[in-house]
């Protein structure tokens, strides 16, 4: 008789054992685990002894010995669910989806939680309202840096200008004053 699959697992676990630790598993994975478990069983608890043995073949050993066709079906049915567990695991295991739901789960937790994503309205008309008021902020913004350098430059050159027509006003009197003295 095989196993259902107790010793495999043992054997899994020595060989985890062995391997360095894995990280925590993050809730995502939890339910990941969760929900495999309770579709194998539900996958396993559809099938019934009636069906099985209704179908192709089985009848006669029914008749002959209903005892052990029993046994055989507890059997299938131990070996398809230690299948069915380990085929979800290799899955898993191949797809590396512990670790990319475990990811997940950390970029979740260091997401700004307060961001919520927008979401329509409805209203097509509000929608691109808020839309365009957010594009017509940013253009704000910039046009009030741009302004804010102009109005520096203009104190600049207004500063220029004043330098410059006291230097004027000052070589126009020196003339002035050379013209006189002459």
């Amino acid at each position: 008789m095989i196993s259902s699959g107790g010793e495999d697992e043992t054997g899994n676990q020595e060989m985890c054992a062995n391997s360095p630790e894995p990280e925590a598993d993050g809730i995502r994975v939890i339910q990941l685990r969760k929900s495999v478990e309770m579709t194998v069983k539900k996958v396993v608890s559809d099938l019934r002894f009636s069906t099985f043995v209704k179908s192709k073949g089985y009848k006669d050993i029914y008749k002959k010995d209903p005892h052990a066709l029993k046994q055989i079906f507890d059997q299938f049915i131990l070996q398809l669910e230690g299948s069915l567990k380990e085929e979800m695991k290799v899955l898993v295991e191949d797809e590396q989806l512990t670790s990319l739901l475990n990811e997940l789960d950390k970029h979740n937790k260091n997401s700004n939680s307060d961001h919520h994503a927008w979401r329509p309205s409805r209203n097509p008309a509000d929608d691109i309202r808020a839309h365009l008021m957010q594009v017509k902020l940013e253009h704000k913004a910039e046009l009030e840096t741009i302004l804010k350098q102009l109005n520096q430059e203009n104190e600049a050159l207004e500063n220029t200008v004043r330098a410059r027509r006291c230097r004027l006003i000052e070589e126009i009197r020196k003339q002035r004053q050379e013209q006189v003295n002459f």
